[in-house]
């Protein structure tokens, strides 16, 4: 995976998207999950810890106003194969515990398994109505929460026999109950 960041105007009715730089979703100084989590405030925070970012605001806190976190999900079948997944970055839902914390990511699919031979990556345009949303996924940071300030390095496991993310019943029930409230049938 690619993480990029993109300046998105309204055009015409479309969104353009124009690459900036590459950004960081991992990484205790430079990831945008930890840095929100500074600029939310630790202050009486602890282990375990149910927390909640959200991506824009987050993202144009640390850049420019109308800067989108974009995920390119597959950059190896973009290089070679023409098909782009990208994906902005909506939400990022946490659970905060022994040292490790799991994350549900709330996503926008841009440009969805999307054949296209002439796109330029760095600046697009799509139609805002064919976008497919919410998607979710989750993820692991080697990292927490411990006396009020970021602990651990905040980036993914390692390679390993399994990077499957685990949720014990609390998380899990604390994942479905964000994800049951983001979809559009419980709004």
């Amino acid at each position: 995976m690619a993480y990029l960041l993109y300046n998105r105007t309204h055009e015409d009715g479309n969104w353009r998207f124009t690459s900036k730089r590459q950004g960081f979703l991992y990484g205790c100084r430079v990831g945008i999950v930890a840095n929100a989590l500074r600029e939310q405030g630790l202050a009486g925070k602890q282990e375990p810890w149910e927390w909640h970012i959200q991506a824009s605001e987050a993202v144009q806190q640390l850049n420019a106003p109308g800067d989108v976190f974009v995920i390119d999900l597959k950059p190896n079948q973009r290089i070679k194969n023409k098909k782009f997944s990208f994906y902005e970055l909506l939400d990022v839902w946490g659970y905060s515990a022994n040292g490790w914390t799991s994350a549900l990511l709330r996503l926008r699919g841009l440009l969805v398994d999307d054949y296209a031979p002439t796109r330029d990556c760095n600046d697009f345009t799509i139609n805002p109505e064919k976008v497919e949303e919410p998607i979710f996924t989750f993820v692991y940071f080697s990292g927490s929460i411990e006396n009020e300030k970021i602990k651990g390095k905040w980036l993914p496991t390692g390679p390993a026999s399994s990077n499957a993310v685990l949720l014990w019943p609390e998380v899990a029930e604390y994942f479905a109950d964000t994800i049951k409230a983001q979809l559009p049938s419980s709004s």
